[in-house]
């Protein structure tokens, strides 16, 4: 019974997010930021280590 649990709260999850994806913006710039690392044209790109 757990594993059914943890699936429909995984897909509940994943379900907001696409939700999210689809009707926010920003939302969609975040990921593209933080998954791809893209910037905008007027942006420099520091990287700090």
């Amino acid at each position: 019974m757990q594993v059914k649990q943890k699936l429909l709260l995984t897909n509940a999850t994943l379900s907001e997010k696409i939700t999210r994806l689809k009707t926010d913006p920003k939302a969609y710039e975040e990921v593209a930021r933080q998954k791809y690392g893209l910037i905008k044209p007027d942006e420099r790109l520091i990287i700090l280590e």
